[in-house]
């Protein structure tokens, strides 16, 4: 009984032990990335809101003949692809801000 304690004990302890040193991005890098990932971010936020117009208006002309069905599915498909994009963004942008 007394070995399955210690190695619960030791599981217990283990995450602490491991050293968890801050992020930090290498020199000369934070320029030139956060360039690309504005453009990255511009480029994915600029195509969703044409994807949100094409569905917009291909449900505008379904919507009389009773087939907008399919279009909600795909504006739900460019809100979730906003949401990972802008959510990717955030997260770089908090790494490398960290």
């Amino acid at each position: 009984m007394t070995v399955l304690m210690t190695l619960l004990d030791i599981a217990g302890n283990l995450p602490t032990l491991i050293p968890d040193p801050d992020p930090e991005a290498p020199p000369g890098v934070e320029g030139p990335f956060a360039l690309i990932i504005g453009w990255g971010k511009w480029i994915a936020l600029a195509l969703a809101v044409l994807g949100i117009i094409v569905v917009a208006v291909t449900l505008m002309f379904n919507s009389r003949r009773g087939e907008a069905g399919r279009e909600l599915g795909n504006l739900g498909w460019i809100i979730a692809a906003i949401i990972l994009a802008s959510g990717a963004v955030s997260f770089v942008g908090f790494i490398l801000d960290a």
